[in-house]
Parts: structure tokens; C-alpha cells; sequence
């Protein structure tokens, strides 16, 4: 088994799972379990019923959106502070959920930007707060608060790429690009840049692909692996994943870890290389 799947084999947690850790008496010594946003919109939602002992998690805290970077990655010193006021520290295992409809949207950007700061030790709820509900477990309205901790972030840029990145390959062709948007974005054409709505050479993987409509969770393992392959996506080589605005992609990098493949993110991903090319091409045209 390589390194990458010994350390996935423990990243995709069950409900049921969950549910027996919850019941352990040092589950707060060990784990900070996180309901995912990426705002304060939720917050009503989560004072009216989330799992035990789960912290209302701002994934976006501290950033400006605009309309470059709708979804920009949040600023490492503001997070850090944030991260431990929220009593996070470098020692917690982090179990994350969402309430999006399969429970794979926020939480896989909660866990790609907190690997991105370099911590490891992680994992999601399989179909998250959906299926925690189905399963017939209870919510609380109790809000626990925790000691502050001090959390002190390590990057890891590797797992992050940039415009100049996505540039430079699309003379190069290193690496595939996968991206998680909707079929009908990807295949329509940019009114501004008269093109494809899509970088060059970049392959769809829509984020609702990798889901069991039927179980309403993640597909399995052997699944998704049939799933990149019948998109001609061979996982051994490079890849960069992206979509509009970084948090899509973030679910597809997750999947490939499961998988036992690191795949980094194109941190501005769609918003920004249209954005940043529509202007690169109307100076050319202004300097013409």
C-alpha cells in the first residue's frame, strides 16, 4: 500500500462511525468535528440542530470576495487565529460535514485549505449531515465552546496552482486538467472570450458524478476509479483540478486521495482564468 492510501484508508468516516467516536470519553482530547459554511449564512441553521460537540466552521473566514475570486482561499495569519479561537489546535484530528445534498461540497474545501496549511490528520462524513440525519441519529441545539489553542500552520503549496501554472501548461501539456463544473457550463462558449467556457485541453469530471444517487454518498472507491478512467484520466500522471472557483475541484482532489493520488488545485480555477484572460486579450487588442 503506498503512503497516500495509508494515511486515506481513516479520511472517509460513516455516520455510524462518527457515532461510536462521539460516545468516546476523549473525543474532545482528540477531534474537533466541524459543521461546515463559508459564510455566517448557515449559522441560523446550525443554532437550530447540528451533532453533538460539532463547532459552526467558517471555511471562508477572513477573506474578500470579488468577482475574480468569489471563493478566495482565506489569509494564513487570520485563519490561524481563527482556527485556534475556535480551540483547533495542530493535534486534533478534524472530522468535517456539510449539509449540501450529498455532503461533498464545503467539507472537501474545509479539507483541501487545511492540508494546503499542513494539517494531515483528517476526515469526512460520508453523505454528511443528510445522512447523519437518515441514520436516524439525533442533533442538539447546545453549543459547546472550547479552550483556545494556538495552531501554527506549515503550507503546503504543493497542492495548490496558479494562473502562471495553468499558463505555462497549456504550452506544455504536463499535466490533465479536470474540470468539476456542470456540462452546460463547461461546453458553452464565453460570450467575452468568444471560446470554449473552459481552460485548453481540460477534461469535464462534473462534481455530481462522483456520487451513488442511491445511497446518497460518495461512490466507492472502485467506482470512482472506473469513473476517472472512463474519462481518460490517468491518475498517475500529473493532474490539476478545477471548476469555477476552487471548491468543486476540492471534491475531486479528495476522491483521488482516496484513491491513493495527490492532486493540487487550481486555487483561482475558472473565475479567475477568465477573468485574468479576457483582460490579458483585450490589451492585445488595445495595443494592436
Amino acid at each position: 500500500m503506498n503512503k497516500i492510501l495509508e494515511k486515506s484508508a481513516k479520511s472517509l468516516i460513516s455516520p455510524v462511525l462518527l457515532r461510536s467516536k462521539l460516545s468516546q470519553s476523549n473525543f474532545v482530547d482528540k477531534y474537533r468535528l466541524l459543521d461546515v459554511s463559508l459564510s455566517t449564512d448557515d449559522l441560523a441553521d446550525y443554532k437550530k440542530g447540528h451533532i453533538e460537540k460539532a463547532i459552526y466552521f467558517d471555511v471562508g473566514y477572513g477573506t474578500v470576495q470579488t468577482e475574480r475570486y468569489p471563493k478566495p482561499f482565506p489569509p494564513k495569519e487570520i485563519f490561524e487565529k481563527y482556527l485556534g479561537e475556535q480551540g483547533i489546535s495542530n493535534k486534533h484530528h478534524l472530522i468535517f460535514y456539510d449539509r449540501s445534498p450529498y455532503g461533498f461540497l464545503l467539507a472537501p474545501r474545509a479539507w483541501w485549505v487545511m492540508r494546503v496549511l499542513g494539517h494531515e490528520d483528517m476526515s469526512i462524513l460520508n453523505g454528511g449531515f443528510n445522512a447523519w440525519v437518515k441514520s436516524g441519529f439525533g442533533l442538539t441545539d447546545q453549543i459547546d465552546r472550547y479552550q483556545k489553542e494556538e495552531y501554527q500552520a506549515e503550507e503546503n503549496l504543493s497542492l495548490v496552482r496558479t494562473y502562471e501554472d495553468i499558463i505555462e501548461n497549456i504550452k506544455t501539456k504536463k499535466y490533465q486538467v479536470i474540470d468539476a463544473r456542470p456540462k452546460s457550463h463547461f461546453n458553452s462558449i464565453n460570450p467575452v472570450l468568444g471560446l470554449p467556457n473552459h481552460i485548453p485541453n481540460s477534461i469535464n469530471v462534473q462534481h455530481n458524478e462522483i456520487f451513488d444517487r442511491s445511497t446518497h454518498s460518495l461512490k466507492t472507491q472502485q467506482d470512482l476509479k472506473k469513473l476517472f478512467e472512463d474519462k481518460g484520466i490517468n491518475l498517475s500522471q500529473p493532474v490539476i483540478a478545477s471548476c469555477k472557483s476552487s471548491v468543486a475541484a476540492s471534491s475531486l482532489a479528495f476522491c483521488a486521495y482516496l484513491l491513493g493520488y495527490e492532486i493540487p488545485v487550481y486555487k483561482g480555477s475558472w473565475a479567475e482564468y477568465s477573468d485574468r484572460k479576457a483582460e490579458e486579450d483585450a490589451i492585445k487588442i488595445v495595443k494592436h
